[in-house]
């Protein structure tokens, strides 16, 4: 029976009762209310139809108009299925297609349709980690994947499989070439489909000049180019093969990051991590920034008479020589892969991405450290809050007031890869890191490494109970346990009820039981009694279950950030995806701030949740006479 069903009879049952037995009424609880916050400058694939230039960006979906330079986000709240969008398409008929982490989305007019399941026969495929969208000369969309390559039928997706019956490699690009289909696949080199066979070109049996190729066009002459992995580019015209590198391009072609490439005539264009590289079919040339490029970091390329640009800042158009500008002004986050989240003493957000810091006071965003891949965000007993950075300023940084304080090896820190951060309540500082434990006291550092007893030197958190012992989560050796008497407990696969060696957060409840998040479930330990909860207890989207990071709320419930947002009462598990108000199924971190108010950093930015949802009624004491 259903909650909703049940909750009717019991309102059912309470106005039937008499006046003096109703002690407990029933409230409804108020809906809960999502918050997005993304960046939609980071652009991955583009597609134009007409007036419009539809950006797929890890933060959504941008549609620019062309002619006055205004723009529209679409995001999970308009329903994306989910933010970080890796491809679009158009098709004939005007349907919009986008290919994203999780499922593909289309919009037809105003209405979003959302597809995560590829059906074959009685299989079942997640459409997931959709890397390439194209619709070919008859209107029919086909898509790469990491499961291989589905067409469309007009009702679902069908995956294809090879004259042996066998599922096709993980594609990236996808090109047409009248009714050939080419394919770039992860690390199998290219395939060629004809409508009824199928040919692969490997390193084995060709001239390619790798088997990771990540885009794959075709020009004017029919020449199919691929964009090799970090072995240049190759061209195919049907009979020979032959690769281009920075070498024999004078040094056009930063062969190493090659992620997009498009034909416009004869002339070939490659997007790259240093700029936009033009091959006319002669002579090569390089345009960045210093010529009016936006970002220098290029990873789409689409043409419709003028040439578009998608970087990581934003776009840009490149007409007669001119370069053009779009991008959304104040963006809040440099970075929509949010690994950390924070609130310090004075209320504010704190959230670490991929390209530095932000703090957001409830009305601005303050960008910190541009360009650092922060790791790990903690608030300490004074209110300060402490991140790791990783980058060309590898360290932890403390932030007292307005003031910032750097720790690095040199002061003592073992390892600046650090990816956990505590405080226990002598006032120590706690730094798991890949090689190990560093602990300050007063200024004076110390190192805890297997050699001390430590199950694994990779630490993913660190916890103390209210016994005072210390919980190490580590990457590969379980969980270890310092008590204060300096005696060291591993529980692992082998000898315990862990549900696996890769645990990632650790939390204490309410009663006293201890709570794991695994990447093969939700584990609680109860005095010695183990329990793991996964997917089959409704853990996680997807079917996976791992909890990333874990959180009580004053109510004495368990969030986990997971393939969704994990919720335990006590006795259900509900998980929230994208459907419900996600910014993006991969949630990283959790923190709650004074008001209440949950804040999650995900893979495609920042939700904000204003009231927490309970799927229940709040049963409010009744004062009786």
């Amino acid at each position: 029976m259903s909650t909703r069903i049940l909750s009717v009879f019991v309102i059912v049952a309470c106005l039937l009762a008499p006046v003096s037995a109703l002690a407990e009424p029933i409230v409804p609880q108020a809906a809960p209310v999502w918050h997005s916050y993304t960046n939609g400058n980071w652009v991955n694939g583009l597609a134009v139809e007409g007036d419009y230039l539809w950006a797929a960006t890890d933060g959504g979906v941008v549609r620019w108009n062309r002619t006055d330079g205004t723009h529209v986000k679409y995001t999970t709240a308009d329903g994306l299925t989910d933010n970080v969008v890796h491809c679009v398409a158009v098709g004939p008929d005007g349907s919009k297609w986008f290919g994203t982490d999780k499922g593909v989305s289309r919009l037809q007019g105003s209405t979003w349709t959302t597809y995560s399941q590829a059906h074959v026969g009685n299989s079942r495929y997640y459409l997931r980690y959709i890397k390439a969208i194209a619709v070919d000369p008859s209107g029919t969309p086909w898509l790469g994947f990491i499961s291989g390559v589905a067409r469309f039928d007009g009702t679902e997706w069908a995956l294809l499989k090879d004259a042996a019956d066998q599922t096709l490699p993980q594609t990236n690009g996808i090109a047409f070439s009248g009714s050939d289909v080419w394919f770039s696949t992860q690390n199998d080199g290219a395939m060629h489909f004809d409508g009824s066979t199928w040919a692969f070109y490997t390193t084995a049996n060709s001239g390619i000049a790798d088997d990771w190729l990540e885009a794959v066009a075709v020009d004017a002459a029919g020449n199919r180019w691929f964009a090799a992995g970090t072995d240049g580019v190759s061209k195919y015209d049907g009979t020979t093969w032959t690769t281009y590198t920075d070498t024999n391009t004078g040094g056009m072609l930063d062969h190493w990051t090659v992620r997009a490439i498009a034909a416009h005539g004869t002339d070939v264009w490659f997007g790259t991590a240093t700029g936009a590289t033009l091959f006319n079919g002669s002579a090569w040339s390089r345009y960045t920034t210093a010529d009016g490029l936006i970002h220098d970091n290029v990873q789409a390329i689409a043409f419709s008479g003028d040439g578009w640009f998608g970087t990581r800042g934003g776009i840009s158009k490149l007409l007669g020589g001119t370069w053009t500008t779009y991008a959304i002004a104040n963006e809040p986050l440099p970075n929509n892969r949010v690994n950390a989240v924070a609130v310090d003493g004075a209320g504010n957000r704190w959230f670490g991405t991929d390209s530095g810091a932000v703090m957001y006071d409830g009305s601005t965003w303050t960008a910190f450290f541009p360009g650092e891949q922060v790791l790990a965000a903690y608030t300490d007993s004074n209110g300060d809050v402490w991140l790791s950075t990783y980058g060309l300023a590898s360290a932890v940084q403390r932030r007292s007031g307005t003031g910032w304080t750097t720790y690095t090896h040199a002061d003592g820190l073992l390892d600046s890869d650090v990816y956990a951060i505590s405080q226990d309540s002598a006032g120590r500082m706690w730094f798991g890191a890949r090689a190990g434990v560093s602990r300050l006291d007063a200024g004076t550092w110390s190192t805890i490494t297997t050699a001390d007893g430590l199950a694994h030197d990779y630490v993913r958190d660190i916890y103390q109970d209210t016994a005072g012992n210390m919980w190490f989560a580590t990457g590969g050796g379980g969980v270890s346990k310092l008590d204060g008497t300096a005696n060291w407990t591993t529980y692992t696969e082998a000898n315990s009820g862990l549900a696996f060696d890769w645990v990632y957060c650790i939390t204490q409840d309410q009663a006293g039981r201890m709570w794991f998040g695994t990447g093969g479930g939700i584990n609680r330990l109860d005095g010695s009694t183990w329990t793991t909860y996964d997917s089959t207890d409704g853990v996680g989207a997807f079917g996976s279950a791992a909890g990333w990071d874990v959180i009580v709320d004053g109510e004495g419930r368990l969030w986990f950030a997971d393939s969704g947002l994990a919720r335990f009462d006590g006795s259900r598990w509900k998980t929230y995806t994208t459907s419900s108000g996600l910014t993006s199924y991969e949630v990283n971190s959790l923190a709650l701030d004074a008001g209440g108010h949950l804040w999650l950093g995900t893979d495609g930015g920042v939700t904000e949740v204003t009231s927490l949802p309970t799927d229940a009624f709040i049963y409010v004491p009744l004062l009786m006479k």
